[in-house]
């Protein structure tokens, strides 16, 4: 900053002279007696103005420069599977569910299709063969993973198990945002090409990441997609369903949406509600839901990059190996029509009806405890304690209650009542 005493000093005596290209460093003129200046130049800044001054000859910053792709210039491509309309390879592909209901297991599944060229089901081919690399962080290898691989089928040389990762020769637990390069040369030095990435659960791996802020988990997940992109690996993200009774199954996905939002395909895994109805549109009895709790369904929550795909049921069972007892999953071969929200609120329907079971089964039981009642007397006490005679009825066929006509004494035309009794040895 120069000055010159040429000139009176005051606020219209402060002139700037624009710089010029050419001008380094860029300089800020300003004329009039160098005490009254630097007097000005104070009041400036009492009054915050002094900016408003130096801003035209500030130097600005550069803007970022842009990547920006002319679409004439891209050739179009289609999208490559490891699994045909459900999981794509360089994707990222989100499976919700409660804990229990076996994603680990599905997990465990597709790594054998991958390294041992086992068949996907209801018909569906074969994935490109290659290798897995999972991040587990609630299973232990030795007595989990490496059974449940076993008994899918895997080749288990294939298949490498992320434990931890170090820094400054300490071990720490593996950051999906300060390791992503770690794992992409994990990927590149691999003997055979990975074609999945498994991270059990993704919410183990996001650092401090706050799960349920969408900005901070978007930045967690774009960078891992665009690795996916650039190796053609397929990320299955296994997650957790919330405790809500969200009517939309896209809601009970735990923590921010942005998980749903940026995988390019999602899945849930339920257990089967009962009365769902196979693609080939006949209706499974009765009989194939009593004591089918074990049943799960894999059914589509969203899918970006193909049509949705229908669901596919399946049952986890238990398997040996070498002298382990482990859980496999055996599929159905007969695909399942309806959406996730249709078989969540039929899920929520059953649990509604399995409670107002357990509690006419409870006051069946603790009425009759006392000894027989008659059918009407229980009617009436139900009615009182606000429980489905509907329920009660259904729960005496399943408890074995029986029903005995009782002759009134002295009654005419075979007047009596009927009355219940709970089975011998209740």
């Amino acid at each position: 900053m120069s000055t010159d005493d040429s000139s009176v000093p005051g606020i219209d005596d402060l002139t700037i002279s624009p710089p010029t290209i050419t001008q380094t460093p860029t300089s800020l003129h300003i004329k009039g007696d160098p005490d009254a200046v630097k007097k000005r130049i104070a009041q400036l800044q009492a009054m915050r103005e002094l900016d408003r001054f130096l801003a035209p000859v500030r130097p600005r910053a550069e803007p970022a420069p842009l990547e920006v792709h002319t679409v004439a210039d891209i050739t179009a491509q289609p999208v490559e599977w490891l699994w045909p309309n459900r999981i794509a390879l360089g994707k990222v592909t989100l499976v919700a569910g409660v804990p229990g209901l076996g994603k680990s297991q599905l997990a465990a599944f597709l790594a054998a299709c991958i390294t041992n060229n086992r068949p996907l089901p209801a018909g569906e081919g074969t994935a490109p063969q290659g290798s897995v690399v999972i991040l587990s962080a609630e299973d232990d290898v030795a007595d989990t993973i490496r059974p449940r691989l076993e008994a899918a089928g895997a080749n288990t040389h294939n298949v490498h198990v992320v434990g931890a990762a170090f820094r400054d020769g300490r071990r720490r637990g593996f950051d999906l945002q300060a390791d992503l390069a770690l794992l992409e040369t994990l990927i590149t030095q691999a003997d055979e090409p990975v074609r999945l990435v498994v991270i059990d659960p993704i919410s183990s791996y996001l650092g401090r990441v706050d799960s349920h802020r969408n900005a901070e988990v978007r930045a967690v997940l774009e960078p891992l997609g665009q690795m996916a992109a650039r190796r053609k690996v397929a990320v299955l993200a296994i997650t957790h369903f919330s405790k809500g009774t969200a009517a939309r199954a896209l809601d009970r996905v735990v923590g921010s949406i942005a998980f749903v939002a940026m995988a390019r395909s999602a899945f849930m895994i339920v257990k089967d509600p009962g009365g769902m109805i196979p693609k080939s549109g006949n209706r499974f009895s009765d009989q194939d839901h009593a004591g089918r709790s074990d049943r799960r369904l894999l059914v589509s929550l969203k899918s970006n990059v193909a049509e949705e795909p229908a669901g596919l049921a399946f049952r986890i069972r238990s398997a040996i190996t070498g002298n382990l007892t482990t859980s496999v999953v055996e599929w159905e071969e007969a695909a399942v029509a309806g959406s996730a929200d249709e078989i969540l609120a039929k899920a929520k329907e059953a649990e509604q009806g399995r409670s107002a079971r357990a509690e006419a089964e409870a006051f069946l039981r603790a009425l009759l405890g006392d000894g027989d009642k008659a059918a009407t007397e229980i009617m009436a006490s139900a009615r009182g304690s606000g429980i489905s005679w509907s329920a009660v009825k259904r729960v005496k066929q399943a408890i074995g209650v029986s029903a005995k006509r009782r002759s009134i004494e002295g009654g005419e035309n075979g007047e009596g009542s009927w009355v219940w009794s709970l089975p011998a040895g209740d």
